[in-house]
């Protein structure tokens, strides 16, 4: 769900730097500015230096109509 996401500009991968992770690079998702009108970003709880998705569920039935038009 999260690649289709990414087609719409609703959600894009970040990174940031980790020494456990393969190749020091740890990726994470993050909404964009437009996918901030179906939830907001909030600090993960794993790494203070990563955010995480939260979708509103007031917002969602929106959310899965514009997911139906992605192919």
């Amino acid at each position: 769900a999260y690649q289709q996401l990414a087609k719409l500009g609703v959600v894009e991968h970040r990174e940031r730097y980790s020494r456990s992770a393969i190749n020091g690079i740890k990726k994470f998702w993050s909404l964009t500015a437009k996918g901030c009108m179906f939830g907001k970003n909030i600090t993960s709880p794993a790494n203070p230096r990563e955010t995480q998705p939260h979708f509103f569920e007031s917002k969602f039935p929106e959310l899965l109509k514009l997911l139906d038009t992605v192919h």
